[in-house]
């Protein structure tokens, strides 16, 4: 640049001496300043090749590393294709928070369970968790730079959620005298499950899960061993559907030992405990069959739901879950302290109830919960004769 400016300058004293002598001087028509075409070397612009995975390779792996159960995998790849579907199989790094929210608005006008209903907004933002929970991953894992939802507002509720009822003792009445409690019927899981559920609080398929060892006597005094199914607490109002993970037993699991109620006793429960013994069956309810994500619970629980049905129970606050309800009504007005009767319902882990003594001490347990009573509630004609 400085050898240029230095050849102008130059130039330029000798044209002014020329003027000085009288000479002629010839035009310059070429700038120096103008480069000469040999002198530019122009810069290829180089687009950054996306090399992230799609959105399908990502949810798969997803998946498989975080070993979620059969049940929330399959929702997990409705929800991908729903996405696909709307956005198509993106490489993640090229999702927006935009494409986001139209993913959003678009499962949010999905029909949902109830007919002329639309998805609620809390199973919108089930899915957006997940969804979330994946970027997450893979932010972590630099395939990401952001995560799309991660700071996305949540929805407000579309609906006032059906909270679940106890049973009145009129329809107590109603359940335990119609077509399941006759004299002729089976004393099968149909009959025992609904008993086991009154008087002990548990869960649907905590009790359709038991197996005949899980029946023993301790100190005289017959006891339950339930294993804790936190997956039943989401359980909807289609009596039995749980959205979580499939239960296994194994030796890990949470179990407490809940005392028998003296009006089981009278019922004969013991007696169809060492029926089902001398089969040789290791479920204690045989005829249950897993459904495809290993739940007992569930053929029963839409078979009660026909059963109400047929008796005239009209209201959807009142499913199968409404005698663990009940359970926890009567132990307050047995003025049971509560963290007794949570320990007998399942809401305090294992580790909980030792802390208290609960297993320690199991003929103290067991008044307890012979204090539950119902009122107005006569059992008598399912006494064993």
């Amino acid at each position: 640049m400085f050898q240029v400016i230095s050849e102008v300058t130059l130039k330029a004293l000798g044209q002014q001496l020329k003027v000085l002598r009288g000479e002629s001087i010839t035009p310059q028509t070429t700038s120096h300043w103008a480069p000469t075409p040999a002198h530019v070397h122009p810069v290829a612009s180089v687009e950054p090749t996306d090399q992230s995975p799609p959105i399908s390779e990502m949810s798969e792996r997803y998946i498989r590393e975080s070993g979620m159960a059969e049940q929330t995998a399959n929702e997990t790849r409705r929800m991908i294709g729903w996405f696909i579907e709307l956005k198509g199989d993106r490489r993640i790094r090229s999702i927006t928070r935009n494409d986001i929210l139209d993913f959003r608005d678009s499962i949010a006008k999905r029909p949902g369970r109830d007919a002329g209903k639309q998805v609620s907004s809390v199973t919108v933002q089930k899915y957006l968790n997940l969804l979330s929970s994946m970027f997450k991953v893979a932010t972590e894992a630099s395939e990401l730079e952001r995560n799309p939802v991660q700071g996305l507002r949540k929805l407000k509720a579309n609906r006032t959620p059906k909270k679940r009822q106890p049973f009145t003792t009129e329809e107590l009445t109603t359940i335990f005298n119609g077509d399941w409690y006759q004299p002729h019927t089976e004393q099968n899981a149909r009959f025992w499950v609904p008993l086991l559920s009154l008087f002990t609080g548990a869960r649907l398929n905590e009790l359709a899960q038991l197996r005949v060892s899980d029946i023993t006597e301790e100190a005289g005094i017959w006891c339950l061993s339930v294993v804790r199914d936190d997956a039943a607490e989401e359980e909807d109002d289609t009596e039995g559907h749980v959205v979580g993970a499939t239960f296994v037993k194994n030796d890990g699991s949470t179990i407490r030992t809940v005392p028998l109620h003296q009006e089981l006793i009278r019922i004969g429960f013991i007696d169809y405990v060492l029926k089902v013994r001398q089969s040789g069956s290791i479920q204690l309810f045989p005829e249950l069959t897993p459904d495809k994500f290993g739940k007992l619970g569930k053929t029963l629980g839409g078979q009660f739901a026909k059963y109400k049905k047929a008796l005239g129970f009209e209201s959807q606050t009142k499913v199968f879950h409404s005698f663990r309800h009940g359970f926890k009504q009567r132990c307050r007005s047995a003025q049971t302290p509560e963290d007794t009767h949570d320990y007998i319902t399942g809401h305090t882990s294992q580790a909980v109830g030792r802390s208290y003594g609960f297993e320690a001490d199991i003929s103290a347990l067991k008044e307890f919960v012979d204090r539950i009573e119902y009122p107005g509630l006569d059992l008598g004609h399912l006494y064993r004769q």
